[in-house]
């Protein structure tokens, strides 16, 4: 093989290997740096996400002390509870003996709980005692068929009738009929014995003004952030409220940690979840995305520096063609020189710009000159 297409073929090998390496390791050195920032990333905005759901979880049960402490207030300034052993109320299928204010009955009559109400709780009632706990005689709390939920109970396992039961108010988050609550249960006492409790609650967050703000959010161009209870049931989701993921495996894996990555398959495709779970409201914040949506960039970069790389090196070649051609052209020069010289013909004459270049080929030049002088000084011509 010739000179020249040694040279094409070596240093274009060369330049081809050189670019390949370097393309996949740049690529792969950009995606992990895009992986690990976007990684840290959807991790802060979880991190934002549970600092707004905790916030907003401690100003509504602030809010609802305040409201149980004037509702005590108000109750305790309508008058005397005065309970009646030998007349009986019905709630519920459930005889109960009368409690009256002032004269006024409290069980089946709202007007309390819905006066209490206007101190800016969301709900109110009034328990009281019986054999098997604690049972709503008047109540603004719904159902969920929207009906005052009139005779429903608290049983004597519940952490507010054993904190009740002590003498105790309870402050804190409470399952109150069908949802969570931020609660204030404080004791109703009637001569000296517990009798009763008064609730005040508010939601203990606005899960449906969350699912509007998540349905605003997008990661990666499918992703979206959503809030599910240790139940498995969706509280904040841009379409989905109230259904139920606890048959999920991967919600399972999520249910073994309070932290951290799942990657699962849903309707097909993979999916990737970041997730953490909230201890003051019982909940996990997530955030999750189809993974070939978030592929879709490091291969629209893959694909950015392949065609960079391909046009440097179509040029660096192009550059490269044009130094061997000029040093392939001196060569041939050169030896056709010295095989004129060879053939014993004295006559040419090497051409001055060749013979003034200061490179290896204008030496050559000036050698074959130099030798065609002796040759002419012994040899006619």
């Amino acid at each position: 093989m010739k000179i020249g297409p040694r040279l094409y073929l070596l240093i274009g090998s060369a330049i081809l290997i050189i670019f390949t390496v370097f393309t996949i390791y740049l690529e792969n050195y950009i995606a992990g740096i895009l992986t690990k920032n976007y990684n840290e990333a959807i991790q802060e905005n979880l991190m934002n996400f549970e600092a707004m759901v905790k916030l907003e979880a401690r100003a509504n049960l602030e809010k609802t002390i305040v409201g149980g402490n004037l509702a005590g207030n108000y109750f305790k300034g309508l008058g005397k509870l005065a309970e009646h052993p030998n007349d009986y109320v019905t709630v519920n299928n459930v005889k109960l003996a009368q409690w009256t204010i002032n004269g006024q009955p409290i069980q089946n009559s709202y007007e309390i709980v819905d006066a209490i109400k206007a101190y800016g709780v969301e709900t109110a009632t009034i328990f009281q005692r019986f054999k098997d706990g604690y049972i709503r005689v008047s109540t603004n709390v719904m159902d969920q068929e929207g009906k005052r939920a009139i005779g429903t109970h608290i049983g004597w396992d519940s952490p507010v009738v054993q904190a009740i039961e002590k003498g105790e108010r309870f402050q804190g988050r409470a399952w109150v009929v069908d949802r969570w609550y931020v609660t204030d249960y404080q004791p109703i006492i009637i001569d000296g014995t517990i009798k009763g409790i008064l609730y005040v609650g508010n939601t203990d967050v606005n899960y449906n003004s969350l699912s509007q703000y998540f349905n605003t959010k997008s990661y990666f161009g499918s992703g979206y952030p959503y809030i599910v209870d240790k139940n498995g049931i969706l509280t904040a989701h841009p379409n989905a409220v109230g259904t139920s993921i606890a048959g999920y495996d991967f919600f399972k894996e999520m249910l073994s940690k309070d932290e951290g990555k799942v990657v699962y398959e849903w309707e097909g495709k993979e999916k990737t979840q970041f997730f953490k779970f909230i201890p003051e409201t019982e909940n996990y914040i997530t955030v999750g995305w189809y993974t070939a949506d978030f592929n879709k960039i490091t291969n629209t970069l893959a694909i950015i520096l392949i065609l960079a790389s391909i046009l440097a090196i179509l040029g660096l070649v192009f550059i490269v063609a044009v130094i061997i051609r000029r040093v392939v052209l001196g060569i041939n020069k050169t030896v056709e020189n010295f095989e004129t010289l060879a053939n014993g013909d004295l006559t040419f004459n090497i051409s001055q710009s060749d013979l003034g270049k200061e490179d290896e080929l204008g030496q050559l030049a000036r050698s074959g000159k130099l030798m065609q002088d002796r040759l002419r000084e012994v040899m006619p011509v």
